[in-house]
């Protein structure tokens, strides 16, 4: 199947620009950890704090990975854990990812 494309204009330029734009701007924030404070009190690593999370509009109710809480989300994008166990076990809420991306060998 041959895809025939339409010829380019400037508004494609002006979007794709855009999006790479809006794309490097969170990369340089999750190097440089700009809301370091934010994202520590929010309890998620750098990935999750940084990107935007988009989730349907539902309530949902899921379980805690560690202790087995139910938690209640405003949308369909849930946490991982319960905010009790990411702290104690400092470990990002949403992803379980450890909150200074450190390597361990057990939980």
């Amino acid at each position: 199947m041959h895809y025939k494309r339409t010829p380019l204009e400037l508004l494609h330029v002006l979007n794709a620009t855009s999006i790479s734009a809006h794309a490097l701007k969170n990369a340089t924030a999750i190097v440089n950890d700009v809301e370091h404070d934010e994202r520590v009190k929010a309890q998620e690593c750098r990935r999750c704090f940084y990107y935007s999370k988009i989730g349907g509009q539902a309530i949902t109710s899921s379980n805690c990975r560690i202790c087995n809480t139910e938690l209640i989300h405003g949308n369909t994008n849930i946490d991982e854990l319960c905010m009790d166990c990411a702290k104690k076990h400092k470990l990002c809420k949403h992803c379980c990812a450890d909150m200074e991306l450190k390597h361990r060998r057990k939980l």
